[in-house]
């Protein structure tokens, strides 16, 4: 079992930096921009 954890450790660290990456990936993908400029506008607009 000692011998197994720091493998499952490091998978597991491997694993959340690529999702940190596709994430960070997909916020700064050109063609989201739009998208994400106008989500950050929502709480400056007027309610209705």
């Amino acid at each position: 079992m000692e011998s197994i954890y720091p493998l499952l450790k490091g998978i597991g660290t491997a694993i959340m930096m690529l999702g940190f990456l596709i994430a960070v990936g997909y916020a700064l993908w050109p063609s989201n921009r739009e998208r994400f400029e106008r989500d950050a506008r929502i709480p400056f607009s007027e309610d209705r």
